[in-house]
């Protein structure tokens, strides 16, 4: 089956959609419940001795904003996504908001971001996995990123529990399937986590899980 997620695919996007993908990556900062999941997640790291740090599929910086506000952070960021245009538009806002002079910003692909072995003391892939063709592709980029004693972060959702109501629930169904495969390239993935960490050579630490529902 050919690769529809728009997701995974915003370095093929018209600017219009790419425009509304931006603008829907950076409406994450107006949304309390996705901020304070990130804040759970970010408030169990220890950033005390990982200087450097690189976010796969960093879209327009978010996550990269909640990273430098952290009074504790000292380390240094690269920020890759496959779009140059999503890169621009996080270069952009980090310049307008006056943060963010020590990021170096990359355009590449998470499959193989070209970048030397081991150089990493922490990689996030915050919700990438789930869009990407092949996944086990990426975390064993993150493997072969990583410093040893180095920290991988996945943030991503099991979307194939996704849902809309409608009066007809056979409907229902055939749109849910639809609307996921339009959206999330590997909906089940985040299941398969464990065993592709075991396969790459990571030791899985800690996970957290949440429950999102939107009602509207």
């Amino acid at each position: 089956m050919s690769h529809i997620d728009v997701y995974g695919r915003t370095h093929e996007l018209d600017p219009n959609v790419l425009d509304v993908i931006a603008t829907r990556l950076e409406a994450r900062r107006s949304s309390q419940r996705y901020m304070s999941m990130l804040y759970e997640y970010l408030d169990h790291l220890d950033f005390s001795n990982r200087q450097e740090i690189l976010f796969l599929g960093c879209g327009t910086g978010v996550e990269v904003r909640e990273l430098l506000a952290r009074p504790n952070f000292q380390g240094n960021i690269t920020a890759l996504d496959i779009s140059q245009a999503l890169v621009d538009r996080g270069q952009s806002a980090f310049t307008e908001e006056g943060i963010g002079t020590e990021v170096r910003w990359l355009v590449g692909d998470a499959q193989d971001t070209k970048l030397p072995d081991q150089s990493f003391d922490m990689v996030f892939a915050h919700t990438l996995i789930s869009h990407v063709p092949n996944p086990e592709i990426v975390v064993n980029e993150i493997a072969r990123l990583l410093k040893p004693g180095g920290i991988a972060v996945i943030f991503d959702g099991d979307y194939a529990t996704l849902t809309y109501g409608t009066d007809d629930p056979a409907y229902g169904k055939d749109m849910d399937e639809k609307i996921i495969r339009g959206l999330i390239a590997n909906p089940r993935v985040m299941r398969s986590m464990p065993r592709m960490f075991r396969r790459a050579g990571l030791e899985l630490q800690n996970s957290i899980s949440w429950v999102l529902t939107e009602i509207g």
